[in-house]
């Protein structure tokens, strides 16, 4: 049996995934932190109660002897490295939930981590990269020839629902994006330009009004789309994480995940520069505000908007 901890109850993630982690046979939530930031400090007694979590801890020190494995749950992407550090350094493997960081330093943190205890996994990101639709695409990929360009788009905000939407092209097309360019907007949505070293662009909408994720890849034999159906993507990240436990390997290797924030940082550079920006020229310094974020996110969520 995986035993499971549980950081952070601030989305509705864990609402979610908790009773779907417990109906497998081999793995169990048996402990759960909270920060606060977001939620009362009733809530994650009330939570534990509501799921059959055995141990509410007071520190993460605290929870990594209890368990087998982490997910990091957190809105707040900037302390995600500093809460899996406890976990790697046991030797438990972790899934951090989307974005798995917000900045450029954060990458190579994490990074760092991982060399330190390169044989503890990690694995995170957006579940459409994982979407079983995103899978179909991409095992297929070799007889729709060879691919051109692609067009993806999804809903909500810049960063932290716009990396469900570079997460799922880059689960058909893989990695190797050298540049982002700005290409303009109309109403809410934003168009950016990826291009990968080979010459293959994608061009994705973020804000898109339909609250829906799709992407079009134009191939040397046609038009292949897919429209991801949202009310499965966890069912498939959960199954890359019960894999991940029972084969002691993620996924996908841990740089290729992180080229996504990547994506997106230099998506917001190109935004203020009009420029395209390089992904190995992005400014050490740059990022998305995670306690901006979350303080923003505790008053929507309290206000009855998630």
């Amino acid at each position: 049996m995986f035993k499971i901890g549980v950081v952070d109850l601030d989305t509705s993630h864990p609402v979610a995934w908790v009773p779907k982690i417990n109906a497998y046979g081999d793995m169990k939530v048996v402990a759960v932190w909270d920060s606060g930031a977001v939620n009362p400090r009733s809530y994650v007694e009330e939570f534990a109660q509501k799921n059959g979590i055995e141990t509410v801890v007071d520190s993460l020190p605290d929870m990594a002897p209890l368990v087998d494995a982490a997910i990091i749950h957190g809105v707040d992407w900037d302390v995600h490295v500093d809460k899996a550090i406890p976990f790697v350094e046991a030797k438990k493997p972790v899934l951090i939930d989307k974005p798995m960081v917000g900045k450029l330093r954060d990458i190579d943190r994490l990074l760092a981590l991982h060399r330190k205890h390169p044989d503890v996994p990690i694995m995170g990101g957006s579940s459409l990269r994982f979407a079983r639709e995103v899978a179909t695409l991409k095992s297929q990929m070799k007889e729709f020839g060879d691919v051109s360009c692609a067009f993806a788009s999804g809903p909500g905000d810049f960063f932290s629902y716009g990396i469900h939407t570079v997460e799922m092209f880059q689960g058909v097309l893989g990695t190797g994006v050298r540049y982002v360019q700005h290409l303009g907007s109309r109403g809410q949505s934003e168009l950016f330009e990826a291009r990968y070293s080979d010459g293959t662009m994608v061009v994705y909408q973020l804000s898109a009004p339909v609250h829906e994720w799709f992407l079009i890849v134009s191939t040397s034999k046609g038009l292949k789309a897919i429209t991801v159906d949202s009310s499965k993507i966890y069912d498939a990240i959960i199954e890359r994480f019960h894999e991940m436990l029972c084969k002691g390997e993620a996924p996908l290797p841990l740089e290729q995940l992180l080229e996504a924030v990547k994506i997106q940082l230099a998506a917001q550079r190109a935004r203020k520069t009009g420029m395209a920006v390089y992904l190995d020229e992005l400014p050490y310094d740059d990022g998305f505000d995670g306690k901006a974020y979350t303080n923003q996110y505790r008053i929507n969520k309290w206000k009855g908007q998630y």
